[in-house]
């Protein structure tokens, strides 16, 4: 392979997001105290690596994943939520804004952009826009194939109208860029942001590589959003669900205020938890951390005018739930 690559083929998680490693060893060590529970089944048990076969190429899904998943460990002991574990995971992590920015550089450079993924959990890219951070995007599960299979690759270059030869593949997992170099696709093993940026820049020349704005902050206040997100490995932990259950689903409505215009920016039912990723790219808006904690006093209004509305019905347990649910939250307004 000569010269530089015209199209770039990119991971999803771990490369547009936080660390899947870390969030790994984080949520392992929340439900067994072994931070390498999950990695370590995934690599070491056959059944474990079948399951994960069959759910990323879309022959299972989500719930029937996660059922045998818990079976698996649950003879250590561990009690892993199923349905639910999937998407206390994901809350875990968290847009790269800065490979966003890259990815957006590219495009605005007139370089094609693949995301090829392994997806995770039925609606694992909740919160993103995929068709606006990339021009194409080949999911394993709507494929029927997933990475490291040489079909994946070459279904995302077909797409790109690019020959494999020349594009480039980012992933954060070598045996990936290894699936994609029996293609000729030459590889970019992401360990860090700067240097998959700074090798990027070195290819594609002078494109627009800039962070998305933070929202602003107040000086020496961790952010409310990380403290709510700091809570839930404790609550799971703790085997908490209620209040697991609360704070995914604040994390949600916070992340889908995100993605659409704000009066519309709800959580969904107050009893259920979906989870999102966060949303990223142009279409994403900045939310201050007033707009975050205007969110969080909707949820805990929703919680308490729902409890007023069981304890006019005679259910009382659910009441006193709902209220539990909106003081814990409110714990972090203070």
């Amino acid at each position: 392979m000569t010269g530089a690559p015209r199209g770039v083929l990119t991971d999803f998680g771990g490369v547009l997001t936080s660390s899947v490693f870390e969030a790994f060893q984080t949520y392992s060590a929340a439900v067994s105290g072994d931070p390498e529970l999950l990695a370590s089944l995934f690599r070491d048990d056959p059944a474990a690596g079948a399951l994960l076969v069959e759910h990323e190429c879309g022959r299972i899904d989500q719930a029937a994943f996660e059922r045998g998943i818990a079976a698996l460990v649950a003879p250590r002991g561990i009690d892993l939520p199923a349905p639910g574990f999937l998407d206390a995971f994901r809350a875990l992590l968290k847009p790269d804004e800065e490979m966003l920015a890259a990815l957006a550089g590219l495009r605005a450079a007139g370089v094609p952009v693949a995301i090829v993924s392994n997806s995770l959990g039925d609606d694992c890219y909740r919160g993103y826009d995929l068709t606006a951070l990339a021009d194409v995007a080949v999911i394993s599960s709507e494929a029927g194939v997933r990475k490291p299979s040489r079909a994946i690759y070459e279904l995302a270059c077909t797409r790109l109208g690019l020959p494999p030869a020349d594009c480039v593949m980012i992933d954060d997992l070598e045996h990936n860029l290894r699936g994609a170099a029996r293609l000729g696709i030459r590889g970019l093993h992401h360990t860090d942001t700067a240097r998959t940026i700074t090798a990027l820049a070195e290819w594609f020349g002078d494109i627009r590589l800039i962070p998305k704005r933070q929202p602003p902050t107040v000086s020496g206040v961790q952010p409310l959003r990380d403290r709510l997100r700091a809570a839930l490995p404790t609550a799971l932990k703790n085997r908490d669900r209620a209040t697991a259950s609360t704070l995914r689903a604040t994390l949600a409505a916070i992340e889908n205020a995100e993605a659409v215009d704000a009066g519309s920016a709800r959580a969904g039912a107050i009893e259920s938890s979906p989870v999102g990723l966060g949303v990223a790219e142009a279409a994403r808006r900045d939310l201050t951390e007033a707009d975050v904690a205007a969110i969080v006093r909707a949820e805990i209004d929703e919680r308490r005018h729902a409890a007023a509305v069981y304890d006019r019905s005679g259910h009382a347990d659910r009441a006193a739930g709902l209220r539990t649910a909106a003081d814990m939250l409110a714990g972090f307004l203070e």
